[in-house]
């Protein structure tokens, strides 16, 4: 068993970053570390790891390591009004919540039910790219603007990193030198994305700045952390000969 308190607006910030993926997740409930998440979704395109600290909490306890597994939505119902502190109290059958003088109680899923990732989440990434959300968020919108296959392609050249989309009749590019960004590492390269996965993945990021490592034909690795959690984004490549002028 667990019981903990934590500020909801943390809680309402973790949730986010996870259903940027998928809408069900298996969590570890870790007795020195916190809660551990890693899920992917039902594409197997787009995977998720996200620790949420002890320190986080107000309140933490819990004798054992044990894993549950949630409802996104289930959750999200609860947070939806909470202005204030939570107190949980989870089993391996139930989660009890308790905000605005309002109990809440949610049935959870089976851990075994939940789809797995990959054992191994390592990549050899050569190009490293820090730069602030704001910038990222405004180009990844104007590509949704313009792009008629919501595809978005990022790409390092010479220096500078791109964000660029095509449409029928349209193309934008978003370039960001050195000058425009905290740090670039590594080689000219370039890949192809999703839109539809990876935009909800850079609404959720909450700090000012961000880490993308990034590779030809290869997945995107984005990362990010506040004093509460760290994140890890996967999301794989669309590769196609044909890059439609990008």
């Amino acid at each position: 068993m667990f019981r903990g308190q934590i500020d909801s607006r943390i809680l309402k910030n973790w949730l986010k970053a996870i259903k940027a993926v998928t809408n069900e997740f298996r969590m570890e409930i870790q007795k020195e570390n916190g809660w551990l998440v890693t899920a992917i979704n039902e594409a197997n395109t787009a995977l998720v790891e996200i620790s949420l600290q002890r320190d986080a909490f107000d309140k933490y306890e819990t004798k054992k390591n044990f894993a549950i597994a949630l409802d996104c939505d289930l959750l999200e119902n609860v947070l939806k009004d909470a202005r204030e502190n939570i107190e949980l109290e989870i089993t391996k059958e139930k989660l009890i919540a308790i905000t605005n003088k309002t109990r809440f109680e949610i049935r959870l899923l089976s851990p075994e039910g939940i789809r797995k990732p990959p054992a191994s989440l390592e990549l050899d990434l050569k190009t490293k790219v820090y730069l602030y959300t704001e910038d990222l968020r405004r180009g990844l919108q104007a590509a949704e603007r313009v792009s008629r296959w919501n595809e978005v392609v990022l790409s390092v050249k010479d220096n500078c990193f791109f964000v660029k989309s095509v449409g029928e009749s349209e193309v934008m590019e978003m370039i960001l030198s050195t000058d425009d960004l905290i740090k670039l590492e590594g080689e000219n390269c370039r890949s192809m994305f999703s839109l539809v996965f990876l935009m909800p993945m850079i609404k959720a990021v909450n700090t000012k700045s961000l880490q993308l490592g990034i590779g030809t034909d290869e997945p995107v690795k984005i990362t990010w952390e506040d004093e509460n959690m760290s994140v890890m984004y996967l999301l794989a490549p669309r590769v196609s000969d044909d890059w439609n002028g990008a």
